[in-house]
């Protein structure tokens, strides 16, 4: 079992840098920080310590659920319609084939879009009320974050708060002891009423929705976040412990131990054929 992992990164795969890299840049305020290859590139906003790994898989990659998607905040309601309203003033510029319109859903005052790469995107904001439920709806930034990017636009994206799984519905608590107690990450307390639940680790703000539905389409490995463990014999460890006991807890796919230029890691679908990798540093 993990024991304090830290979530490092989310992995989101797109049809061509060329259609999705502007999307990010200028409409999200996202910068490219490394090229790992000719189809992996790092992106991260300035005031996020998150980064986000773009994978390019070609004119053949999937449409993604609605519900496996990433969310950036804004710092006021305003500003959610502000943004929603640019959108569509440049949905042509940037082929976006579409821009939804502003609601409240699970607390938040959002609207999603969707990017060419094949992805949905939600632009987001909490009420000071919704903050006192949870610190995870307080801003994740300490000092906002000016832009000047967005100068003239209405809004500025202020950070990438969280990225989102989907689960089975029928499977939604089994899943919530899996990513506990297997892969170590907390539950997030939240009102009672609502029907999704959040993970994080025990040191960062960003997290991950888990959306529970009754019919799914699953995705590949390009998908998936990356969990950090302590040291190369830890992850060892786990990756033994894993081996053991694979069928017991529903693991779909457990990988090879794979040595890269900086770290070690392994990639795992849970029981609810959700992809992660657990790494650790050389």
């Amino acid at each position: 079992m993990l024991k304090n992992p830290a979530l490092i990164e989310g992995h989101y795969e797109c049809r061509s840098f060329a259609e999705t890299l502007p999307v990010f840049t200028d409409l999200l305020g996202m910068e490219v920080i490394q090229r790992r290859s000719d189809i992996e590139i790092v992106m991260k906003h300035p005031n996020t310590g998150w980064p986000m790994v773009l994978h390019e898989a070609g004119p053949n990659a999937k449409n993604k659920p609605l519900m496996n998607h990433y969310g950036w905040r804004v710092s006021s309601r305003d500003q959610v319609d502000s943004a929603c309203e640019y959108l569509k003033q440049v949905k042509d510029k940037y082929r976006l084939p579409r821009v939804g319109k502003p609601s409240l859903l699970h607390i938040a005052y959002s609207f999603y879009f969707g990017e060419p790469g094949g992805n949905s995107l939600e632009l987001e904001y909490y009420e000071p009320e919704a903050v006192k439920l949870s610190a995870v709806y307080g801003p994740h930034w300490q000092t906002p974050y000016s832009g000047e990017k967005f100068a003239g636009k209405g809004y500025v994206c202020q950070g990438l708060s969280h990225g989102t799984l989907e689960c089975n519905e029928s499977e939604k608590e089994s899943y919530r002891r899996f990513v506990g107690e297997v892969l170590g990450l907390g539950l997030v307390p939240l009102p009672a009423e609502l029907p999704v639940f959040y993970l994080k680790d025990a040191f960062n703000p960003w997290y991950v929705v888990v959306v529970p539905q009754k019919i799914r389409n699953y995705l590949n490995e390009n998908n998936r976040f990356t969990l950090k463990v302590s040291s190369s014999s830890a992850l060892r460890e786990v990756h033994k412990e894993f081996t053991k006991i694979r069928d017991h807890v529903g693991i779909e796919h457990l990988g090879e131990l794979r040595e890269g230029q900086e770290r070690w890691s392994f990639l795992l679908s849970d029981p609810a054929k959700n992809w992660w990798e657990v790494t650790a540093p050389k």
